[in-house]
């Protein structure tokens, strides 16, 4: 079975420290997703959104690993879709603020 996964570079905070800004998300595109998958999906007010999956109450919520956001209630429909999950990630350990000399 051939899995289809694409890549994109993540840019927000609401997944610090988790996810930071700049690591580039490997997406599996799978839509069926399990509570506390990472899951991208678009909504009408937002072209994406990430966070853990979960059913609350009989509602699709993203929860953010950042405290100082708030979770995304997905209307009706909004679960159906989801881009895919995040399988993976890739962050750069060179920091362009930082010159490194040697000692």
């Amino acid at each position: 079975m051939t899995r289809k996964v694409t890549t994109i570079r993540f840019s927000g905070h609401e997944m610090e420290p988790e996810i930071m800004p700049g690591d580039t998300l490997y997406i599996e595109d799978n839509k069926h997703v399990k509570p506390g998958d990472i899951v991208i999906t678009t909504t009408d007010d937002e072209p994406l959104v990430i966070g853990h999956y979960f059913k609350v109450n009989r509602k699709d919520v993203l929860f953010p690993s950042n405290p100082a956001y708030g979770p995304c209630i997905l209307k009706n429909g909004e679960i159906e879709r989801i881009i895919g999950k995040v399988i993976g990630l890739a962050r750069s350990l060179r920091t362009e603020d930082k010159q490194h000399e040697p000692n």
